[in-house]
């Protein structure tokens, strides 16, 4: 996608994220949900590519990782607190 139009679909989600909103969202909050939003082609064959591989775990026996259990984990390396 073209910068301009890669520049106007972000003015537009953040315009509608800051109006719609009850939170205070930072620039860099919003910029975040936005691209979570627009994976580059890379990323999404990564995210499939990660997803087959857990699947294909799962199938061999592999029951992961509770997700309270990763969600603390991921926090604790980030410096985040989760109640």
């Amino acid at each position: 996608m073209p910068t301009q139009e890669l520049l106007d679909d972000f003015y537009s989600f953040a315009q509608g994220r800051i109006s719609d909103s009850s939170v205070n969202l930072s620039l860099d909050d919003i910029y975040q949900l936005w691209r979570s939003r627009k994976p580059t082609p890379d990323e999404l064959s990564n995210s499939i590519e990660a997803v087959s591989q857990a699947y294909s775990d799962h199938e061999q026996g592999d029951e992961g990782e509770p997700a309270e259990e990763a969600l603390r984990t991921i926090c604790a390396e980030l410096g985040l607190v989760i109640d």
